[in-house]
């Protein structure tokens, strides 16, 4: 590849799903625009992991050796003592419990974290996704995602796991809908498999397997493909004309661009809140 095409590939707007769901949030008043856009979309610099983030990436790491995406060894979070911590012990007795499964359902595993992206024609814009584990269940090619939760059969939550509500839980669902259509457009698979394996990482029992399916494969591509050529176009508007910074104390306090960012807050912002008097 030419250095002029990598040049030109590395100024396209790269449309992953943590952008979609930042954007949605975004629009909703809740996610920094100056985040959002130096971060998101320019890569200044990388959102701060959370403990639950760090937990994750450490217990998918023990399941499957996957790397961080700088190509470093997940830490094992640990005590002040250098012991590991009781969420950590947690996460080693349930990648025991993922091996278990792997050789229970015939689950082979041939890559981890593969990179897969698709340029629409005629589109500035790309979309991309990160498959955690590019295998195959009982000899059937899938794509399969792992997760820690501490929200197994919570029906409440935006990324509860309960199967009567997961249908509502776009934050979650957007994933299988996109990876099942970057496998259709590059793989040239249609429908492919997709599976949940989730651990709960509040303690050492409890966990699931789930086949996502979609009820129909091409209304699905038909409606996100929609849905995120629509939010690209709109990503790109914004970029023309400037994203709005949403500065808050708690966001702000936790942006790894407050130092460098004039829109920052350290005190809360003024709220007018009316009341009717003395509510009996």
């Amino acid at each position: 590849m030419s250095e002029s095409i990598k040049d030109a590939e590395s100024t396209i707007l790269s449309v992953s799903q943590s952008l979609i769901k930042n954007y949605w949030a975004y629009k909703e008043g809740n996610f920094c625009g100056e985040a959002l856009y130096r971060m998101n979309i320019l890569h200044e610099a990388e959102f701060e992991p959370t403990e639950a983030m760090m937990l994750g990436h450490y217990f998918e790491f023990l399941c499957t050796g996957a790397s961080l995406r700088d190509g470093s060894e997940p830490a094992m979070p640990a005590t002040k003592a250098g012991k590991a911590t009781a969420g950590a012990l947690k996460m080693q007795e349930q990648a025991k419990r993922f091996k278990k499964l792997v050789d229970a359902e015939g689950i082979t595993i041939k890559e981890t974290g593969l990179v897969v992206e698709h340029f629409p024609k005629g589109e500035s814009f790309k979309l991309k996704g990160i498959f955690d584990i590019n295998g195959s269940v009982k000899g059937t090619d899938s794509i399969i995602d792992i997760k820690s939760s501490g929200l197994i059969g919570n029906e409440w939550e935006a990324y509860g796991w309960h199967k009567g509500t997961f249908n509502m839980r776009k934050q979650l669902t957007i994933q299988v809908v996109f990876y099942k259509y970057l496998a259709w457009k590059e793989f040239g698979v249609e429908d492919m498999p997709f599976y949940f394996i989730v651990h709960s990482s509040t303690n050492e029992i409890d966990s699931i397997f789930w086949e996502v399916r979609l009820a129909d494969f091409e209304v699905a591509m038909n409606h996100f493909e929609d849905m995120v050529f629509e939010v690209a176009r709109e990503i790109e508007m914004e970029m023309q004309f400037g994203f709005t910074p949403y500065p808050d104390v708690k966001r702000c306090g936790k942006c790894a661009l407050k130092d460098k960012c004039v829109y920052a807050v350290e005190t809360p912002q003024l709220e007018i809140v009316t009341i009717d008097g003395i509510f009996e």
